[in-house]
């Protein structure tokens, strides 16, 4: 191959097919195309586009056409742009989700350790005088079971 080169995507825009139709055009042969590595990546002759296009003048975009096909790729890019927009829009709306939830369940794992907290304190009061009680109650049962005592009389 001689001259500049194209890729299948430039070639296709030249002829006005897609870069699929112009790789597939390079594996039978129809345009002269050279494939770089193993890898399905392909070299145009833009010579060989050019003699396609002179045996196929019906081909050959005129400057309107090239214009509608410059015009319809920039629609599909704004397109695919539009719908990843859409995309991370929704993304944006399900994080904010999660987050107001996780807000929320924060909220009543604060108020649910509060109110333990708050048992526990009362537990632990509860605890307290009932130790006391029973301190109290067990003195007095020692000082009844002292000797002298009304009940060591009994006895």
């Amino acid at each position: 191959m001689q001259g500049s080169e194209l890729s299948t995507a430039a070639a296709g825009r030249l002829i006005g097919i897609s870069a699929q139709t112009v790789r597939q055009w390079c594996e039978r042969g129809v345009l002269d195309a050279r494939r770089i590595g193993s890898r399905a990546i392909w070299r145009v002759d833009s010579a060989s586009v050019e003699g396609y296009l002179q045996s196929h003048p019906e081909r050959r975009p005129t400057p309107d056409s090239r214009v509608t096909t410059e015009l319809d790729h920039l629609r599909r890019d704004v397109d695919e742009l539009r719908s990843r927009r859409d995309r991370t829009e929704d993304l944006l709306a399900a994080m904010e989700r999660e987050r107001d939830r996780f807000r929320s369940d924060a909220a009543a794992v604060r108020e649910a350790a509060l109110l333990l907290n708050s048992a526990a304190q009362e537990t632990h009061e509860a605890v307290s005088h009932l130790v006391e009680v029973l301190a109290g109650q067990s003195a007095a049962l020692a000082q009844l079971l002292s000797p002298g005592s009304p009940l060591d009389v009994l006895s």
